[in-house]
């Protein structure tokens, strides 16, 4: 009777256990490859910055003479930097690529069924176990990307860097920025790597470096996953909150980026996920430190600026005014003040106009109306029509800015932060110069909250769409091109149908907002309620 009474604990406890000997027999067994022969990395980045800089200048030859052997010359460029290795690290391991994709069909239709049976069937789980469940469930989604995160080192010329900084800030505080290839990264991030490199430089740790360098972004996935949880069961069912919780933990469009990858999109949007959760809450100061946090982790964090402003300028109170530039301000030189006094009072401003004018194309392998177009590392100052990329891109980002701010102030709600952020973000990714593959990212978090606050049916339909979509998109580039860097030109069937999805998207999310923001309609989910799990 007690084994019927606690079965689902039972069973989930033992999936725990069994998971953490799995990911202590995958640590045990581990031997990091990462080469830490500095003249050696240094060299490799330095061929990838001079082969960026190749294709640029081929680009400028073209737009004044298109013939035949200029553009041979283009290709052989392109084809050099897909060839160029930056560390000589055991690719074996793409061989689990297979196995990821298996993973990814698995967790959808599991996730569909738990949907089925909690929507359709009203199956509940008794609130004694809630608690406990919650917490085997995020411990399990964290043991398996620690047994995972060894299958393979991530990807090559990010990982190679990540490595160099986090070695270099342990020794030198400030020469991160003065290497002959220096970081490009804000500041906010060196610090999480300045611990990681003074970790790593004790005796037997060592050869767990690249573990370390993808560990804060597995406990950002975990930290979400609980923020989802938390904020959940205060507006929907706790049987929903679990699911949503265990979508974010388990989904693979996250785990690809954190524990394979290892880049650190998952902390960027923890940051990101923060600060709005506390604008809703309407702590200001907090969400303005956060937001600051974010500017100074990541340059996409400028994107989600509006959003503080927009929610400022709703409430139309000075006193609120003052405390978010200060804090915004205060936060900034906190964090940037090290770095200032020996590298100079204008360093970052230079730093930030570097980092957002190093890859002026078109897009970078992300899925969008570019790429659809055919544009991808295409450079941004070559005419589409009328204007450049670059210049539709920057149309795009003041419309869309424009719109989601009227959108915003029509709603006269805070419940709409989060929706409005994934408008402003999709809209930015699908439609602007420069973007990424991975910067689709932070959508899938933003969509769950939006759901979660506005409760219409049809964002968990963005939250799924935006899964596949960030999946595939990080896959392709990851396996198909695992011994590159981040540069290669993909034509394929699924990027075209990708960059569709992603477009309809954008148009569905302003659907959405049209109908409950002007109609005042929304589409909800009938839980029925007669089915106990205990």
């Amino acid at each position: 009777m007690i084994i019927k009474k606690y079965y689902l604990r039972i069973i989930l406890l033992l999936i725990l256990i069994l998971s953490g000997i799995i990911a202590g027999y995958s640590l045990s067994r581990y031997n990091g490859y990462i080469s830490n022969n500095s003249v050696e990395i240094d060299k490799s980045l330095q061929n990838k910055r001079q082969n960026v800089n190749e294709i640029k200048n081929n680009y400028s030859v073209r737009k004044k003479d298109k013939g035949v052997q200029e553009k041979n010359e283009i290709n052989q460029k392109k084809d050099n930097l897909r060839n160029l290795n930056v560390n000589p690290i055991p690719r074996d391991s793409h061989k689990y690529a297979i196995q990821i994709v298996i993973y990814f069909f698995i967790f959808i239709f599991i996730f569909m069924l738990f949907y089925y049976l909690i929507n359709n069937k009203g199956y509940k789980i008794h609130t004694k176990n809630i608690s406990f469940i919650v917490f085997i469930l995020l411990g399990i989604g964290f043991l398996l990307r620690l047994a995972s995160v060894t299958l393979m080192e991530g990807f090559t010329y990010d990982i190679v860097c990540f490595k160099k900084w986090a070695s270099v800030l342990s020794g030198g505080f400030t020469d991160v920025y003065k290497m002959k290839i220096p970081s490009d990264y804000p500041p906010l991030y060196m610090y999480i790597l300045l611990i990681i490199g003074k970790i790593a430089s004790f005796d037997n740790i060592g050869h767990y470096y690249v573990v370390l360098l993808k560990l804060p972004s597995i406990i950002a996935d975990v930290a979400t996953a609980c923020i989802v949880f938390r904020v959940a069961k205060k507006y929907i069912t706790i049987e929903m909150s679990i699911l949503l919780s265990i979508f974010y933990v388990f989904n693979p469009a996250v785990f690809i980026n954190s524990t394979l990858w290892g880049q650190v999109d998952s902390f960027f949007t923890l940051i990101i996920v923060l600060a709005l959760f506390k604008l809703t809450e309407n702590k200001i100061v907090f969400s303005s430190i956060l937001f600051s946090i974010a500017v100074l982790m990541k340059p996409q964090g400028i994107i989600f600026l509006p959003i503080l402003f927009f929610e400022l300028f709703r409430k139309r109170n000075l006193k609120d005014i003052i405390k978010s530039a200060l804090s915004c301000i205060c936060t900034a030189i906190i964090i940037v003040l090290p770095f200032a006094l020996k590298l100079g009072p204008l360093w970052i401003f230079r730093l930030y106009l570097n980092t957002m004018g190093e890859y002026k194309f078109a897009t970078l392998n992300a899925f969008n109306l570019f790429q659809l177009l055919g544009a991808n590392f295409q450079d941004d100052s070559e005419t589409l029509f009328i204007f450049s990329y670059y210049n539709w891109g920057m149309i795009s980002i003041c419309l869309i800015t424009l719109f989601s701010w009227l959108i915003y102030i029509k709603s006269q709600n805070s419940s709409y932060i989060f929706i409005t952020a994934l408008l402003l973000f999709a809209g930015v990714f699908t439609f602007s110069s420069r973007m990424h593959e991975r910067y689709i990212f932070t959508s899938v978090a933003l969509a769950i909250l939006s759901y979660i606050y506005i409760r219409d049916n049809r964002l968990l339909v963005c939250a799924f769409f935006f899964s596949i979509t960030s999946y595939v998109n990080t896959h392709i580039i990851l396996y198909e091109n695992s011994k590159v860097i981040n540069s290669v030109e993909i034509a394929t069937i699924v990027t075209m149908i990708i960059s569709t999805i992603n477009i309809f998207l954008f148009g569905y999310i302003i659907k959405i907002l049209y109908d409950n923001i002007v109609k005042k309609k929304m589409v909800q989910i009938n839980f029925v309620t007669n089915f106990k799990i205990h």
